[in-house]
């Protein structure tokens, strides 16, 4: 039989960080003037770690996703202000 948390399989629902940045989550970073501040006043870095650490210690398995760029990404012709200051 399949241990349920919550009616969710959790061999079936992984916690997935997309997307973590240090131009996002860094005060220096290209976006550390936009968000910085909300950043900190919402204690994101720390809620992020306190769903990773309750993620896994309840069995869910816990994946990031990288901020990867390539070459190609900066022709884009769309994207929004955060994104365009990332790059």
């Amino acid at each position: 039989m399949t241990r349920r948390t919550n009616g969710l399989q959790q061999e079936r629902y992984p916690c997935i960080d997309h997307r973590p940045s240090e131009q996002f989550f860094k005060q220096a970073g290209s976006c550390g003037g936009l968000v910085g501040e909300s950043v900190k006043a919402n204690g994101t870095i720390a809620n992020i770690e306190t769903l990773m650490k309750t993620s896994k210690s309840n069995g869910y398995q816990v994946f990031i996703s990288p901020q990867c760029y390539f070459p190609t990404d900066h022709s884009w012709q769309f994207g929004g202000t955060v994104e365009n200051m990332m790059h």
